[in-house]
């Protein structure tokens, strides 16, 4: 913990950085560990809490901070527990960066004299920011006046609370299914049909029009129809990209091991394609480099 502290402190120039976790049971006691680090070798620490990975990207645009980091071991199950690194552009570091951190994590921690330790602040604001950003790029009263019945998987974590304040606003009912913030993980923490079969069932007990299961990060969405089918992920990117191809045509980017699908949906609509290595941050370079 103290030597990725010191590591990412080195790496961001002491600088602002932004510290949100999964809802582990380890994620508290690391964040005070790792929080602790950061500020002892001069950062300004901003912890956000429980919230999932993609609102701490927001959080870091929005405060303009020089980094920000995720304690969270993603859909691994509960014991796990890691960082995940965010570059001040809100993005995860690329291979260049994580090369040039390794290196930083290879030199001693290094920490500042007394009368220049850094500080550790709460921002409470964190899926208000969040929803904002959502509720600008979405047709908001379209949605309000269907008057959705939602029923929602969160496996206990960190989506648990936002994501019911985001579709409560959207005026849907929800129907929590796995989403009460208590340190535990009632399934499988991998949102795969296997492991969502109570949210198959809640969707067909209270005739939703749609279940929603994430994992404990909250940054992967699988979806369930409105017969309780688990449609399958890689659906979820090929409706997305239709979508907004319906709307706009432009350039479509995925990785390598995403379906055929999205290719094919591109076609029709003769929009440019690109495939880039596995990865978040591959997929998220290739778009800002080709527009």
């Amino acid at each position: 913990m103290v030597k990725v502290a010191s590591a990412f402190a080195r790496y961001t120039k002491c600088g602002k950085i932004v510290v949100g976790r999964d809802s582990r049971p380890t994620g508290e006691a690391i964040a005070a560990c790792f929080e602790s680090a950061l500020a002892m070798a001069g950062c300004e620490v901003i912890d956000i809490g429980i919230v999932p990975t993609p609102t701490v990207q927001i959080v870091v645009e929005e405060l303009r901070a020089d980094g920000g980091v995720v304690i969270s071991a993603s859909h691994n199950p509960i014991q796990w527990n890691a960082f995940k690194l965010v570059g001040a552009s809100g993005s995860f570091l690329n291979s260049k960066e994580i090369i040039k951190f390794f290196g930083m994590m290879d030199k001693p921690a290094a920490f500042v004299p007394w009368n220049r330790v850094g500080t550790i602040t709460k921002f409470e604001e964190a899926a208000e920011a969040h929803i904002r950003r959502v509720m600008k790029v979405v047709d908001v009263e379209k949605i309000r006046s269907k008057r959705f019945t939602v029923a929602l998987d969160s496996v206990n974590g960190a989506g648990s609370e936002i994501t019911q304040m985001l579709l409560e606003r959207l005026n849907c009912r929800v129907v929590p299914v796995y989403c009460t913030i208590d340190g535990t993980f009632p399934r499988g923490a991998e949102p795969v049909p296997e492991n969502i079969v109570e949210l198959a069932g809640a969707v067909k007990r209270h005739v939703c029009d749609v279940g929603f299961a994430q994992d404990p990060d909250a940054d992967r969405l699988a979806i369930v129809d409105d017969n309780g089918r688990p449609i399958g992920e890689e659906y979820t990117v090929v409706l997305v990209a239709k979508h907004l191809l319906e709307k706009s045509v432009g350039r479509v980017v995925v990785n390598l091991s995403t379906t055929k699908s999205v290719e094919e949906v591109a076609r029709q609509y003769g929009a440019p394609f690109t495939r880039t290595p596995v990865g978040e941050i591959n997929v998220a370079d290739a778009m800002r480099k080709l527009g």
